[in-house]
């Protein structure tokens, strides 16, 4: 999962490409928990709560309130998995999300 993030902040890899690999996992679930912890950490690390270590390879722009409305917007979507929203349309716009905050532009 960090992997896929640290990518798509690269330019590396697409929101498209890593959905369809997340969604073909049938642990997609634990995948966004990840995710969201992954923001969550980040978090920390900015607030000085934690060291940066290897997570600031994340992102070089880590900006906390992009991190923190991240987190919700990866939980949100964790959640609205056990309804009939599409999953693959919240994915791909979650991880494109991520790209537009954190990437290199």
């Amino acid at each position: 999962v960090r992997a896929d993030l640290a990518s798509l902040a690269a330019g590396r890899a697409g929101a498209i490409e890593v959905a369809e690999r997340w969604l073909a996992d049938e642990r997609l679930p634990l995948r966004l928990e990840f995710a969201a912890g992954t923001a969550l950490d980040l978090c920390a690390r900015i607030t000085g709560a934690a060291p940066m270590g290897e997570a600031a390879a994340l992102t070089a722009r880590a900006d906390f309130n992009k991190l923190s409305a991240w987190f919700d917007a990866a939980n949100r979507v964790r959640d609205e998995l056990r309804t009939t929203l599409r999953a693959d349309l919240a994915l791909t716009g979650l991880l494109r999300d991520w790209r537009l905050a954190f990437g290199g532009q």
